[in-house]
């Protein structure tokens, strides 16, 4: 019965020990399958670790690649700009390696930059925390001056800082070069195209000449030709001889003209100079125009004395006064006068004889007076009434005269008439100056004549 008994209460113990222990089982088996579900959740965790590592390692040995064997140059820099690293493509491109670099430069990128803005351009990288593009010129190791473009990248950490900045260095040397060969070309073409436009107004301004001119010639010519048509349709006296005779060498002396004034724009014209009685080409040319002054009753007083030696062409100073005195008479009123006067001109380097012709007519507005021996002005003259010469006479006159190493200028006062001038080598001056001070002279005074 005890033996029973203890039995019964072994087995109740028993029962009661099994039951806890199922329940620490139970528990331990609860926290195993947390702790299991833990180590599942880091071994994820770790396994998804590892492959963004893989992928990490990967574009890094991409960008190493790149950094490595690109003709670019790299630098990285850090937040305060000093250099870090660099990459092959920097040796490759400036010829340093990177402590030698430093070493010369030195390691902040406001020193060691060639772009003479750099610190502005720094600044605003850093406040726009974008990248910023720039173009400079600098010099290689091997002494070779070449464009260089730079991308300046801020790199910010998480919380949006900058951490590094990146520099990238493009070669655009041939860019540059095929740049400055457009703005030359296009230059060119700017010049060409001036140049056109400039012949394009002279073939313009030409073809009026032409135009003008031909009616400017025709005009004269003609009264000219009724002239020799009035005189020899009458009797054949010796006065309308002489008028017939006038009138065409008038005529042609407008021809010769033309033909002269081309020759000399094509210097083919040669002097036959000598030393000549400039009087006696003055009293020629008056009575090639005899007709014409005395037709309007013009005085003509000729003060030059018959003593006076100059060195000139002696047929083309004569064509020079006839011109002159041509237009004098054409703008003289009738009745009016017109006076020949020489002097010595003691003003210039070589002693000159100055001529002058002075008439009575209207007078030559001042904004003309420069332009009066300039072919081209004289169709404009013309056509706004102003005119002071027949077709090329003054502009063949300033030809002669500076193709003798003279000079030719006209004054004017408006209602009180017009005097040209001009100059001429003097070979004999003493006649001039007893004329001038009273004084005789017994022997004459030849100086030697520069050729002009």
């Amino acid at each position: 019965m005890l033996l029973f008994l203890f039995i019964k209460l072994r087995l109740r113990a028993l029962e009661k020990e099994k039951k806890i222990l199922e329940q620490k089982v139970e528990e331990r088996t609860i926290e195993l399958q947390k702790e299991k579900a833990i180590v599942v959740q880091q071994s994820e965790e770790l396994r998804a670790q590892t492959d963004q590592l893989a992928k990490i390692n990967e574009e890094l040995e991409k960008l190493s690649i790149v950094a490595r064997e690109t003709d670019n140059s790299v630098m990285i820099a850090d937040s305060d700009c000093n250099l870090e690293w660099i990459n092959v493509g920097f040796t490759k491109l400036f010829g340093y390696e990177f402590d030698e670099f430093i070493r010369l430069f030195g390691r902040n990128m406001l020193q060691c930059s060639s772009y003479p803005d750099i610190g502005n351009l720094i600044a605003r990288c850093r406040k726009q925390k974008e990248s910023v593009v720039y173009a400079s010129v600098t010099t290689t190791k091997a002494g070779n001056r070449i464009w260089i473009q730079t991308t300046l990248t801020p790199i910010l950490d998480n919380n949006g800082n900058i951490k590094q900045f990146v520099a990238i260095d493009s070669d655009i040397t041939k860019i540059k070069e095929a740049e400055e060969e457009i703005r030359k070309r296009n230059q060119e073409i700017i010049v060409h195209r001036d140049q056109l436009r400039e012949a394009l107004n002279k073939l313009s301004e030409l073809e009026v000449f032409k135009e003008s001119m031909t009616g400017m010639i025709v005009h004269d010519l003609k009264n000219h030709l009724n002239s020799i048509i009035t005189f020899s349709s009458q009797i054949l006296s010796e006065k309308n001889l002489r008028s017939i005779n006038q009138s065409g060498k008038q005529m042609l002396n407008m021809v010769l003209n033309i033909l002269d004034v081309q020759k000399f724009e094509k210097a083919e014209v040669q002097l036959s100079r000598n030393i000549h009685n400039l009087n006696v080409a003055i009293k020629n040319s008056l009575d090639d125009v005899s007709l014409l002054y005395k037709e309007k009753d013009i005085s003509v007083k000729n003060n030059i004395t018959d003593f006076i030696q100059a060195d000139f062409d002696f047929e083309l100073i004569q064509r020079v006064m006839v011109n002159i005195l041509t237009n004098a008479i054409k703008y003289t009123p009738l009745n009016g006068s017109i006076t020949i006067d020489a002097e010595l001109d003691t003003h210039q380097k070589n002693k000159m004889i100055k001529v002058s012709i002075t008439d009575t007519g209207q007078g030559i507005p001042a904004n003309m007076l420069e332009k009066v021996f300039d072919k081209f002005s004289q169709v404009e003259a013309k056509k706004s009434g102003a005119a002071r010469s027949t077709g090329l006479g003054l502009t063949f006159c300033k030809m002669v005269i500076e193709s003798h190493g003279g000079k030719i200028w006209a004054k004017s006062e408006i209602g009180k008439g017009t005097t040209f001038y001009f100059l001429l080598h003097v070979a004999h001056i003493d006649t001039i100056i007893e004329k001038e001070t009273g004084i005789p002279k017994t022997e004459d005074k030849i100086f030697e004549l520069s050729e002009p």
